[in-house]
């Protein structure tokens, strides 16, 4: 009886009595060279000519048996490897400097491009891809120098240091025991705004501390400012022509008042260390009306209910507590 041949891999199959005394180099053939190339095996794929048909060989070595593609050459556009139509999986590299579509005769398809590692099968009807590899190059590993564009890392840990492009510490973690909850959000801004340096955090109130190391200072190449303008300046609050009562906005300022205005220090109103200075823009005298609960004109002991501010003079109000005062300045 004659051989016949597998489907699949095309082994010999030995006809019953057939190759007495010769069948063990057919069975040789079939395990240690076919099967060994369907597992294992590597056929190289020149595609720089033009489209590829893998070879098929009943009992002898082919293409289409093996199980690595190994695609090379330079073509400059996309070929087709066409495989037999029948269940097997391809792992195939693509080293080529284009895709490649390993197809049926009569298929669509799977393409794979130029530098790409991917693990293809035969699904019945069509080849598809169920594994892909990513280029060598885009492969994150834990002990190799890389670097990273436009990745997106979500609540990374960061380790001993954050470092710049020559491994120097730029900025040094340092945890805090038991469980804390406020810490720094830092956020960019669009045109005409200010980029966010802020405390963050589940407490309410959150101070920002800043601690130079041994007799270094808190530094700054341009103005420090706060909510009320420039630190070290003395902001206008604006003339006031009619009464006015000072407002815990007017802190840290100055209220200039003209023809016809007035000024109350009122009562409950202000904290410890708050500070308002009035200065009179009038050719005469500008009385100040004591509505707080104690009054003192520095360095006298009298409660006062009013005090005199004469023309072109500055009187500045420290508050001791929400119900004290006193002024200092050219003030009777």
């Amino acid at each position: 009886m004659a051989s016949t041949y597998s489907s699949l891999l095309r082994l010999e199959l030995i006809g019953t009595g057939d190759q007495s005394g010769t069948w063990g180099d057919t069975t040789n053939t079939n395990i240690g060279t076919l099967l060994e190339k369907a597992i294992s095996g590597t056929a190289t794929i020149n595609v720089a000519s033009g489209d590829v048909t893998l070879s098929t060989e009943d009992g002898a070595d082919d293409e289409a048996r093996c199980m690595l593609l190994k695609v090379t050459g330079s073509p400059g556009v996309s070929r087709n490897i066409v495989a037999p139509k029948s269940s097997k999986m391809y792992i195939v590299l693509n080293g080529s400097d284009a895709a490649v579509v390993v197809k049926g005769s009569d298929t669509t398809g799977v393409t794979i491009s130029a530098g790409s590692y991917e693990i293809i099968a035969w699904t019945g009807s069509d080849f598809e891809s169920i594994a892909k590899a990513p280029p060598a190059g885009d492969i994150v590993t834990t002990d190799a120098t890389q670097t990273l564009t436009n990745k997106t890392l979500t609540s990374p840990k960061l380790g001993t240091a954050l470092t710049d492009l020559n491994g120097n510490a730029l900025l040094k973690p340092s945890a805090t025991g038991g469980s804390p909850v406020n810490e720094f959000t830092i956020a960019n801004a669009i045109t005409g705004n200010p980029p966010l340096f802020a405390a963050s955090g589940s407490d309410t109130n959150i101070d920002i501390t800043f601690v130079p190391k041994g007799t270094g200072k808190v530094n700054s190449s341009s103005t420090f400012s706060d909510v009320s303008g420039a630190l070290r300046a003395v902001p206008a609050v604006g003339e006031k022509t009619t009464s006015y009562n000072l407002a815990v906005g007017d802190v840290g300022k100055f209220v200039s008042v003209g023809s016809g205005g007035s000024i109350t220090i009122p009562n409950s109103i202000f904290s410890a260390g708050d500070v308002v200075s009035i200065f009179n823009n009038t050719s005469g005298d500008v009385t100040i009306t004591c509505s707080i609960t104690v009054a003192y004109i520095a360095g006298t002991n009298t409660d006062v209910s009013s005090v005199t501010l004469a023309t072109r003079g500055v009187a500045t109000v420290l508050f001791i507590s929400g119900t004290t005062a006193v002024i200092a300045g050219n003030v009777s």
